[in-house]
């Protein structure tokens, strides 16, 4: 009998008639047509046209073959399922290839970007102490932000505490904290969002006032801290006894002197600089004024006023020089004392620094019991004490000043609150006998702070004053008067409360930031949806062999169905 095979193997695509007999198995039948077409008969089987799988060791009428009939001889079901499974695990290694791909791509362009994996804003609160109020700031700083660089700060937030400064609670040292509520829950808690106040250091730095009031009066200076420690430590921010200190002058001035070149980005501009350019600092308090700058190179500084700070891998060697009682309130004092003392005790007294007929009255225990006036501070600050006689009532008197408005007598008494003439022990001095070197560089000043509204007449004895501390004191002539008087610079506070915060929290780098090849916006958008399509094909290929997988297990259940054998 005639019987048609028609092929659907991939290598041997062919159709043809031969002539078997009824006896012949349907593995003989199988080996008659791949004998000259390079197939294996081992992987092919014979289908009916019911796609029944024809056992190979049957007779063909056995298997209900007639003449003229047509059988199919294609690839058996286990050779299928193990092509399939061949193709499963292509696919299952292609996907893999292209999620690590994918994943290593995206992790590595990020990381060439530089980018830290905190997302949040982060806070900083500093509360100034001052020796006339204690004001507070609040700073904020991204969280996400490249490495090795420093945070971009701003100002988000400023308080002024009420009452003075908190050394004037030296009667009452209980008083101190609690002078801080206020802003502490209208201003710090309302501005640090609720989730970041645990991570939220909060730090008080008290300057000159409390300085002087640790020399007269240890024990008060003492229970004032405690009480300002115990109230930041009410709130929910992170504190630590040691966050609130007593300053010094030399920190009041250098601290300065960073937040000043921290703003005009002088930092960052200096890394690659031979030369490196940086703004000197003047500060004036109420109760001190410092002076901070970097000297020509070349200079040595005496130990005692030297300050070496390493930021972005540049060595700054900074003069920093702190004059105590020297702040505009302290210097109003004893010029007032000194008048006293000229006018022989008496209850009136002439002020040629004041308009004429504009009298105003001190009373002696404020002119005279204070710690610039006598004692150890005020022979360290003039080489003298202003002291009351111990004759009659004079200390229970109040002093009249009585404005003569008389400019040469007022510049002579104000040259009096100063030593030009004092031996310099070194090759240049500023005042009483104080080392300065040559002034060099520009300078940025906070702005003197001048005297309240209703004491507008004692404009005229500041303004004198700071004139005589730029010109006379530290030495600013024509050629080297590049000033910039500023309260704020990228409406942030110039003083030292910022510089504190960036130097107690780590926020500039001591070391230079290494130098690498960033990547362009474009560039750096493509290479993100490149390694995003990978991480797309993994996926794809991934579902393509689970699918094979489910189809392989299909084919395996449909086996017994055909009679297909092992």
């Amino acid at each position: 009998m005639q019987l048609t095979i028609e092929s659907a193997l991939n290598t041997c695509a062919d159709k043809v008639t031969l002539d078997v007999q009824e006896q012949d198995s349907v593995i003989d039948t199988i080996y008659r047509f791949c004998k000259h077409r390079n197939v294996d008969p081992r992987t092919a089987v014979l289908r009916n046209e019911k796609g029944q799988v024809l056992d190979p060791t049957h007779s063909l009428s056995l298997c209900g073959i007639k003449d003229g009939d047509t059988v199919y001889l294609g690839e058996s079901a286990m050779e299928q399922v193990a092509t399939s499974r061949t193709c499963d695990i292509r696919c299952a290694v292609i996907a893999a290839a292209a999620a690590l791909i994918g994943t290593i791509g995206l992790i590595a362009v990020c990381v060439s970007q530089g980018w830290t994996s905190s997302l949040s804003d982060q806070y900083g609160i500093v509360l100034d102490a001052g020796s006339t109020h204690t004001q507070l700031f609040v700073y904020r700083w991204p969280g996400l932000r490249r490495n090795s660089t420093a945070a971009t700060v701003t100002q988000v937030a400023s308080c002024r505490a009420e009452g003075s400064g908190i050394a004037h609670y030296s009667d009452d040292p209980t008083k101190a904290g609690p002078s801080l509520d206020k802003c502490l829950s209208t201003v710090a808690m309302t501005t640090v969002p609720a989730h970041a106040r645990a991570d939220t250091p909060i730090y008080l730095g008290a300057t000159a006032g409390m300085r002087l009031l640790r020399e007269r009066d240890l024990e008060s200076s003492r229970q004032i801290m405690t009480s300002v420690q115990t109230t930041l430590r009410h709130f929910p921010f992170q504190f630590e006894p040691e966050q609130a200190r007593i300053i010094s002058g030399m920190e009041e001035g250098s601290f300065s002197w960073v937040t000043v070149n921290y703003l005009v980005g002088n930092f960052e501009n200096n890394i690659q600089s031979l030369s490196p350019t940086t703004y000197g600092a003047l500060d004036m308090g109420g109760a001190s004024t410092q002076i901070t700058f970097v000297p020509p190179s070349g200079v040595t500084i005496p130990l005692e006023d030297a300050t070496l700070l390493r930021i972005y891998g540049v060595d700054y060697h900074v003069y920093a020089h702190s004059f105590l009682c020297y702040g505009r309130v302290e210097v109003e004092r004893r010029f007032f004392a000194n008048l006293v003392v000229a006018g022989n005790y008496s209850s009136e007294v002439e002020n040629p620094c004041a308009p004429s007929g504009y009298n105003h009255t001190l009373s002696a225990s404020y002119l005279f019991e204070a710690p610039c006036s006598q004692g150890k501070q005020a022979l360290l600050t003039w080489g003298s004490e202003v002291i009351l006689p111990d004759y009659g009532d004079v200390a229970e008197r109040n002093f009249t000043m009585v404005g003569s408005s008389s400019y040469a007598d007022c510049v002579a008494h104000v040259d009096k609150l100063f030593n030009f003439s004092e031996p310099c022990d070194y090759g240049s001095c500023s005042f009483n006998g104080v080392y300065q070197p040559s002034l060099h560089g520009k300078f940025q000043v906070q702005n003197f702070p001048g005297p309240l509204l209703e004491q507008l007449a004692l404009y005229c004895l500041d303004a004198q004053y700071i004139y005589t501390l730029l010109v006379k004191g530290y030495g600013f002539e024509k050629d080297t008067w590049n000033i910039t008087f500023t309260n704020q610079v990228k409406d942030t506070s110039v003083g030292w409360a910022l510089g504190f915060m960036l130097n107690t929290t780590n926020l500039i780098p001591s070391e230079a930031p290494v130098i690498q090849s960033k990547l362009s916006q474009t560039a750096y958008a493509l290479l993100v949806v490149l390694f995003v399509v990978f991480l797309l094909l993994g996926v794809g290929f991934t579902y393509m062999a689970y699918r094979g997988t489910k189809s392989s297990k299909a084919r395996y259940r449909q086996l017994s169905n055909y009679g297909s054998v092992e």
